[in-house]
């Protein structure tokens, strides 16, 4: 698999009745943004899209389990997840997000929510991965 980038990724976890962001930085991932919009009878819809391509021999700062495996866990601080509604930012981010604000992280970079999550573990070992769609 070709890879082109590193990718950013934020995942929105509540600790003690508190809404905080979790930052993971996932090294040489694919990443590919899509320009587009669709003509609808009331004008015109923006469907930017973005797919990212993460092998499962990744290499990230936190060990990766499936949403439902993460969620379950009480001390998530060393796991990282892709779920729908998580943020992800093309690059190697050093930025925390403070709270549940959202508001500068989106100032500062092109920030895509996760709408989609396929696993792919199947085939050779190089062409195993998992797919994320955001917009």
């Amino acid at each position: 698999m070709r890879t082109n980038t590193s990718l950013t990724v934020y995942n929105r976890v509540i600790i003690d009745r508190e809404t905080r962001y979790q930052r993971t930085v996932i090294k040489k991932v694919f990443f590919q943004e899509k320009q587009a919009s669709n003509r609808l009878v009331s004008g015109f819809q923006e469907a930017d899209k973005v797919i990212t391509l993460i092998p499962m021999k990744h290499q990230a700062t936190r060990q990766y389990k499936p949403f439902k495996e993460f969620n379950n866990l009480k001390d998530k601080e060393n796991y990282v997840t892709l779920q729908k509604e998580d943020i992800i930012v093309k690059g190697d981010i050093d930025y925390e997000i403070k709270g549940d604000s959202l508001k500068e992280i989106e100032k500062l970079y092109p920030v895509f929510r996760i709408t989609s999550v396929d696993t792919y573990d199947f085939g050779s070992k190089h062409m195993q991965h998992i797919k994320v769609g955001a917009k």
